[in-house]
């Protein structure tokens, strides 16, 4: 990451052109109920000023999806990460039968931008006629989602430096933010990956998945955890294992690396990134196999 990185995030802020994710527009009188029997957040409280962010599970509680969504007008707005395009629509019209309720890709027809830091005041003063601006923290600091149409990126491209991809998955993993690709995907429960404190509002009603999860809430236990951690050495490749050595010396499985990057600001050989721990782990420090050959890596929950 850019040693510049945090001056441009305090002054001027950085935008990324998020354009390739997929952007769907619910609308009909039954928008809202619709939904809120499909997300895991309660849509009726959906705001046009800032985004609220949600999962698709299935009947089990597990992930199907993970949505950003705001209000706009008469519709529903939510977006989705691009691996997502062929899955959600279908996903998420399946149940429209006798409901008043019309769903819309508006993928090509819409852009999404996303500057971190900032002024977002200053942003809002640009809008133009169909454009809107959003509170989101995407990627762990404070930021603004900008829908617009496509003629209108290059232009808003122009207000402030760029923020790289690099940059933007180091930021999202310095703040512990976990990635649909990397870090999630289907089969994970909402509450291993924190995303119970988030994603989830367990006083809205039912919808698919609903009674799992309270189920889990109540019970409170969980066989694996995305957690933060920081290595010290080599770097290793996101899916190696982290490794606990018990009382006699021996090894056990205790999880695997999912994101990984350089510690910015730190020094050479040190790393930070998020891991999946099974229940049985411990509180570290783990250990992880350098390409199966070299000395163990320490590590440690940050």
């Amino acid at each position: 990451m850019s040693s510049s990185l945090p001056d441009r995030l305090a002054t001027t802020g950085a935008i990324i052109d998020l354009s390739d994710s997929v952007r769907l527009r619910f609308t009909g009188n039954d928008r809202l109920r619709y939904l809120n029997g499909q997300l895991t957040c309660d849509v009726r409280k959906a705001s046009p000023d800032t985004v609220m962010p949600g999962c698709v599970t299935n009947h089990k509680g597990r992930l199907e999806a993970v949505v950003s969504l705001h209000s706009r007008g008469d519709a529903i707005c939510l977006d989705a990460p691009a691996s997502l395009a062929d899955f959600l629509p279908a996903r998420l019209g399946k149940y429209i039968i006798a409901d008043d309720v019309e769903l819309e890709d508006i993928s090509a027809a819409s852009a999404l931008l996303h500057c971190c830091g900032g002024n977002p005041d200053s942003l809002r003063r640009h809008l133009g006629e169909g454009e809107t601006a959003l509170a989101n923290a995407r990627f762990g600091p404070p930021g603004t989602d900008i829908w617009c149409p496509p003629s209108r990126v290059a232009f808003w491209l122009s207000l402030a430096p760029p923020l790289s991809r690099e940059e933007a998955s180091t930021l999202r993993i310095q703040h512990g933010w976990p990635d649909w690709d990397a870090d999630l995907g289907d089969g994970i429960l909402p509450p291993e990956a924190g995303l119970d404190a988030t994603h989830i509002d367990y006083h809205k009603g039912c919808y698919i998945g609903q009674e799992v999860l309270s189920r889990m809430r109540t019970a409170g236990k969980l066989n694996q955890r995305l957690v933060p951690i920081r290595l010290c050495g080599p770097a290793v490749a996101p899916g190696t294992t982290l490794l606990r050595t018990t009382p006699d010396g021996s090894t056990t499985l205790a999880g695997k690396v999912s994101s990984l990057c350089p510690e910015p600001d730190g020094p050479a050989g040190t790393w930070l990134g998020l891991a999946w721990l099974r229940k049985d782990s411990g509180e570290g420090p783990w250990t992880c196999p350098h390409d199966g050959q070299s000395p163990l890596t320490s590590a440690a929950a940050r």
